[in-house]
């Protein structure tokens, strides 16, 4: 409260705003009474111009993306104050907030549009969309959570081993290979059955994390495409073990659509005693 008769405000958006004043006596009663402002937007002022790019675009459920609106301009004398998005799957919208940026995770298959809308200081507003496209995960067991299912060493030599281990790239478990003999061996994980039984044609990005109780050792990952019992194509990658999480990653794109692609990823003459830990097992296309 204060003695004097008259305030002074300045409204920064357009709208329409109701004040009110209350005026009291020395004997502490009161009463109010209110009047209305009209706040219109600047002559020429036009709404912002919305842009959104997501990132990833697409890739294999569950899938983490982060829509970004920050490309979006407003020129004029009123500049953007909110950022609002609508991922298209059902879930809350986020916002208005004034960061630009959100996440989002779908967890089921589709084609989504996102929305992102802003709005500026006047409350003018304009929408900008994009797709994030979700597909199927291509395998099924990636990392070792509840068992081995799906996975085996065939194609290993003998005495090598393979056992689900606690500790892992992204969660709680991983699987190590060990080489148990006295001798150098191959230690090799491999898909059983093949994750991929029929192919399409196109690109499949293929990867998975790993690391080594001793740094030095060469984890080659690879995958065989038949068509049949014909071996057609063969695309490997490798990288050099360290004791800290690495991904490795390749690309094979497909010489016979409807054939298979067999999954590796193998230390050729592990020393005895030695192998390695693979997670978070991916293939996507």
């Amino acid at each position: 409260p204060q003695a004097t008769a008259t305030a002074s405000h300045t409204y920064a958006s357009a709208g329409i705003y109701t004040v009110i004043v209350t005026v009291k006596d020395t004997a502490g009663q009161s009463s109010t009474a209110t009047a209305q402002v009209t706040v219109t937007a600047p002559a020429g002022d036009s709404p912002p111009a919305a842009a959104v790019t997501v990132s990833p675009a697409s890739g294999t459920a569950p899938l983490a993306v982060t829509a970004d609106a920050s490309g979006s301009t407003d020129t004029d004398q009123t500049p953007i104050a909110s950022y609002s998005f609508d991922f298209g799957d059902g879930s809350p919208a986020v916002g208005p907030q004034t960061n630009a940026t959100a996440t989002h995770t779908y967890s089921t298959t589709g084609t989504y549009t996102v929305t992102a809308t802003v709005k500026d200081t006047a409350g003018q507003s304009s929408t900008a969309t994009a797709q994030v496209t979700v597909t199927p995960a291509l395998v099924r067991n990636p990392s070792f959570e509840t068992d081995l299912s799906g996975w085996n060493t065939s194609g290993s030599d003998p005495n090598v081993t393979i056992a689900r281990v606690a500790g892992g790239h992204s969660g709680n478990w991983s699987a190590k290979l060990t080489n148990t003999g006295t001798t150098a061996s191959t230690c090799l994980l491999n898909d059983s059955p093949n994750w991929v039984a029929t192919t399409s044609a196109g690109n499949y990005l293929v990867s998975l994390w790993a690391r080594a109780d001793t740094a030095g050792a060469t984890l080659t990952l690879r995958i065989r495409e038949y068509a049949g019992t014909t071996l057609v194509r063969t695309t490997t990658a490798q990288i050099t073990l360290t004791t800290a999480w690495q991904q490795l990653s390749l690309t094979h794109t497909t010489a016979s659509p409807g054939s298979t692609l067999d999954f590796s990823a193998y230390v050729s003459r592990a020393a005895a005693g030695t192998g390695f830990y693979a997670d978070d097992v991916a293939i996507s296309h």
